[in-house]
């Protein structure tokens, strides 16, 4: 039974383990409603077989996923709830960990400042550690950071450092993501040859591993290339392959920009009736999604189309519509900024809070450890004094037994008197009893309740398991032999009515 106990669980990790295997895959394909499925499951299956370490990759997932989905009160909650976990086992690597999933969450809310801060805290610990894709995950994250600071030499430098690494190592987790991240800043920096070679690599490994976000990033970007190179039938051809890839991964951002590009590329070789086809499936798209934003995209494309068929008229009066939206799109991200720091501040708060409740928490969990350390020393002062009074009461006995002198018998016999005084166990187990109903309270109240039926030897045996005393030790406290002491554990047990598989001293301590 209790191989098939062991068997069942390792099962169940096993299953955990798959489950958020496939969740990191369906993120890399965009489907992030599946992916947040299969976090979810994990996580229950985790909290179920008491497992920490995968509770809090679970949380962990859940969090990166939602900052995919722009939901940033969820990826804070289950990111604080990830961290929370850190810091209960005291473990430093899932607490550099959880640095990243901040790192990302304030880098997706445009505050660079605490995404350096988080991002320089999970470097130097992996650093530390020589954790390669630790520090390789850090390096591209701060390469990001100065590309969105528009400091694009200096997220070229450090995005090639990365590469560098990720090569000399041979961990080629990061690969694909370096060579595109490469690509997008030279593209920015208008260094289209050799963005071209950064995305030629990364699409190879894209369909090696048959990674649907990879293709979709590369075509993206090969497109976005050739429209700005005037190549427009290759940028049409690249932005059709985006859509195609949509098919099987619904991403809409990746789907109106390719819409876009597809316009732009048939206003410049003039194909007015393809460019308004593609501008009506973009406003389609954008009404479909409820996205007012994009409609910018739309108003500069029939801008352009309109001017081209020479209806000056539609064309000024989408210029308009463009030059009003783009004016409010301004408004709406200086207002996300502002919401952006508000939002921070309440995380701020909030992580205070909880950091505030943890140390407070902590620093009475250290007090119950000093207690029960204290309680355990008691308990092994008194069963170690115990066993010294009887071994000399033992040799006090053989001496007697050899001494025929009656004043002497009679000297030794008030000796081994007092011995047994001072080995009365109702005594020992009295000053105990005091120190341990003071730190568990309710243990024996809750102990009498479930199990009625125990005798008041067998309740005082399960108070001196819950410390986890020793056979011998227990013996010498209550006064037994230690076969004695086996019987009760056995009489307890069937009392109890627990399996053969069910740990005695591991069920009593969570009493």
């Amino acid at each position: 039974m209790a191989n098939k106990k062991k068997s069942n669980k390792d099962v169940t990790i096993q299953r955990i383990g798959k489950f958020l295997e496939e969740a990191v895959t369906y993120v890399n394909r965009g489907l992030i409603d599946d992916a947040l499925v299969k976090f979810t499951i994990s996580l229950e299956l985790s909290t179920k077989i008491k497992n920490q370490r995968l509770v809090f990759l679970s949380y962990d997932g859940l969090a990166s996923t939602y900052i995919h989905s722009g939901d940033i009160e969820n990826c804070f909650k289950y990111a604080m709830s990830a961290l929370l976990i850190a810091q209960e086992e005291k473990d430093e690597e899932l607490i550099a960990r959880n640095n990243i999933v901040f790192s990302k969450l304030y880098y997706s809310m445009f505050r660079f400042d605490k995404a350096i801060e988080y991002t320089t805290r999970f470097y130097n610990y992996f650093r530390e550690k020589n954790h390669i894709r630790g520090v390789i995950t850090a390096m591209m994250q701060i390469a990001g950071i100065n590309a969105m600071l528009n400091n694009t030499d200096e997220a070229i430098k450090i995005g090639e450092e990365a590469l560098q690494v990720i090569l000399d190592s041979g961990d080629t987790i990061h690969l694909e993501k370096s060579f595109i991240q490469l690509a997008s800043f030279n593209i920015t920096k208008m260094n289209y040859q050799a963005a071209e070679e950064y995305l030629d690599r990364a699409l190879l490994l894209a369909q090696e591993k048959s990674s649907i976000m990879g293709k979709l990033s590369v075509y993206q970007l090969k497109a976005q290339i050739n429209v700005d190179s005037k190549r427009y039938q290759q940028s049409i051809n690249y932005a059709k392959l985006v859509l195609e890839q949509e098919s099987t991964s619904p991403l809409f951002l990746s789907r109106c920009n390719a819409l876009d590009i597809m316009c732009q590329s048939y206003i410049g070789l003039n194909d007015i009736a393809s460019g308004i086809l593609v501008a009506k499936q973009l406003n389609y798209e954008l009404k479909q999604q409820n996205n007012p934003e994009g409609l910018y995209r739309y108003y500069r494309c029939m801008m352009k189309l309109d001017e081209l068929k020479g209806d000056f008229k539609s064309s000024l009066h989408f210029a308009k519509l463009y030059h009003t939206t783009e004016k409010e799109i301004r408004g709406m991200q200086t207002q996300r900024k502002v919401d952006s720091y508000t939002t921070t501040f309440k995380f701020q708060q909030a992580e205070f809070i909880i950091q505030q409740e943890y140390l407070i928490a902590e620093s009475l969990r250290q007090r119950l450890r000093i207690k029960n350390k204290e309680l355990t020393t008691l308990a092994l002062t008194i069963a170690q004094k115990n066993e010294m009074l009887l071994t000399l009461f033992v040799q006090l006995q053989e001496t007697m037994n050899m001494i025929k002198g009656s004043e002497s018998r009679n000297a030794l016999q008030q000796i081994m008197n007092e011995l047994l005084s001072e080995l009365d166990t109702e005594k020992s187990w009295s000053e105990f009893s005091e120190k341990f109903t003071s730190l568990h309270k309710t243990f024996l109240a809750t102990l009498q309740q479930q199990y009625p039926n125990l005798s008041q030897t067998e309740q005082r045996m399960c108070a001196l398991l819950k410390i986890n005393l020793s056979t011998k030790d227990i013996a010498n406290i209550l006064g037994f032999e230690e076969n004695t002491i086996e019987v009760y554990r056995k009489r307890i047990r069937k009392k109890m009515g627990l399996d053969k598989s069910v740990n005695l001293v591991t069920h009593i301590a969570s009493l």
